[in-house]
């Protein structure tokens, strides 16, 4: 049985709209898509479902509006086992929107229109403050208004929860943010953004290093297929991807972000996380769509025996 652990995501939810198609649009171009489908996504909520099919107590904080959107997306959050009591419905606000595009190798394009997240502000954020206690894990993007990210980061920092961040989408981060985070996870366009102004070492574990100020104790960047690499004070170390075959990456970043939490959470050392959630997001990328395709935690260690016993054999 899972150890579990409690995570708070304070972030956006979306609507996805996705065509899949051939191949990405060039500026200006016009694509035949192949078919469409909408779903519940958004950084901040796939994530809470990634940590919830984890085994995670997990809490979502964010704003909808009070149309069918919000509807489905609250549905979709309940279903996955995520609380909602904190949502906070927007009345003559649209929920958030993704306009995302899948090409036949998985790759995508997305178009965020923040609608009900950008209403995410101290009030709502606040909120937080009744679930906090050491040992909770708080979980945040870029999603909703940066004043909002500080303050929570801020308060869980003190109230002596582990802070986890994902920068995306990237922007530069403000020192009194840096300062309050434990565990930083971008992907390497997100690490270019944020490293490659500071440092003269181009290196990928120049880079991330260059990251590791304030509290950060740990930078945690995705490659996709290049696998994950870890750099601590301490060392730096390097986690294979998984050979699998790429359907769809839209949610893959927020499966491992969301499954790395959930075992941070149920204190696993950062080396079992990682490789937890490495397994998790190429799970998910053998399948379509955000929250519905994320897989939950019997299913992971599945993968990850039945790959162990190939190796081995």
């Amino acid at each position: 049985m899972l150890d579990s652990g409690s995570v708070i995501v304070v972030g956006s939810a979306n609507m996805d709209l996705v065509a899949y198609g051939p191949k990405l649009p060039s500026p200006g171009e016009t694509v035949l898509a192949d078919h469409f489908r909408h779903g519940p996504g958004g950084k901040g909520a796939n994530q809470a479902v990634a940590a919830s099919c984890s085994g995670a107590e997990t809490t979502f904080i964010g704003a909808v509006g009070d149309d069918t959107y919000g509807d489905e997306i609250l549905g979709s959050l309940r279903a996955a086992r995520v609380q909602v009591e904190q949502v906070t419905r927007i009345r003559g606000v649209q929920t958030g929107v993704a306009l995302i595009t899948v090409d036949a190798a998985g790759r995508n394009l997305i178009t965020v229109v923040p609608g009900a997240n950008e209403a995410v502000d101290r009030q709502i954020a606040e909120k937080v403050l009744t679930l906090l206690s050491p040992g909770v894990v708080v979980l945040l993007q870029l999603e909703i208004p940066i004043e909002t990210v500080i303050l929570v980061a801020d308060l869980a920092h003190t109230a002596g929860a582990t802070v986890v961040l994902n920068p995306a989408p990237a922007r530069r981060l403000p020192s009194e943010l840096v300062s309050c985070v434990d565990i930083l996870v971008p992907n390497e366009v997100e690490l270019l953004s944020l490293a490659a102004p500071i440092t003269v070492d181009r290196s990928l574990g120049g880079l991330a290093r260059a990251l590791l100020t304030g509290a950060t104790r740990a930078v945690v960047v995705t490659l996709g297929k290049g696998g994950v690499l870890v750099v601590t004070r301490e060392d730096e170390k390097r986690f294979a991807a998984f050979p699998v075959k790429v359907v769809d990456t839209t949610g893959a970043g927020d499966t491992f972000v969301g499954a790395l939490a959930s075992r941070i959470a149920a204190r696993d050392g950062l080396g079992d996380a990682v490789r937890y959630a490495n397994a998790a997001a190429a799970l998910k990328v053998q399948a379509k769509g955000a929250q519905e395709s994320i897989p939950k935690a019997d299913d992971v260690y599945r993968f990850m025996e039945a790959v162990q016993r190939q190796a081995a054999s």
